[in-house]
């Protein structure tokens, strides 16, 4: 009983998912073999393969737009906690310059009374 044309297509589509996941060498070869076996095969496999290509180019750009926005937020969020840092540092600073002058003034408090 020879496989229909649908059952072809299945087992290229399955032929072609098994070899996208690091194939072995008899995986590989079992494949060849397959598809020089009939040209229905090798047919199938290409059409399978055809789809692939075909679906994976705009997904592709699509990943390739969304990576330079996604570039420019990441960007920006790293410029605020660069901001955000100098801040906390300003601040500290100031606190810290504060404390020395108040400590200095209550020294003088102290020694002048």
């Amino acid at each position: 009983m020879t496989p229909s044309e649908t059952q072809i297509r299945e087992q290229a589509r399955d032929w072609f998912i098994s070899l996208r996941d690091n194939p072995s060498r008899s995986q590989r070869a079992a494949c060849d073999q397959w598809r020089h076996s009939n040209p229905a095969h090798d047919e199938a496999y290409r059409a399978v393969e055809a789809v692939w290509l075909a679906t994976a180019a705009p997904g592709k750009r699509l990943a390739e737009k969304e990576s330079e926005v996604l570039a420019v937020y990441l960007t920006a969020m790293k410029q605020a906690q660069r901001h955000q840092r100098a801040r906390r540092w300003l601040v500290s600073a100031s606190a810290c310059c504060a404390l020395v002058l108040v400590g200095i003034l209550w020294l003088e408090k102290i020694i002048y009374s």
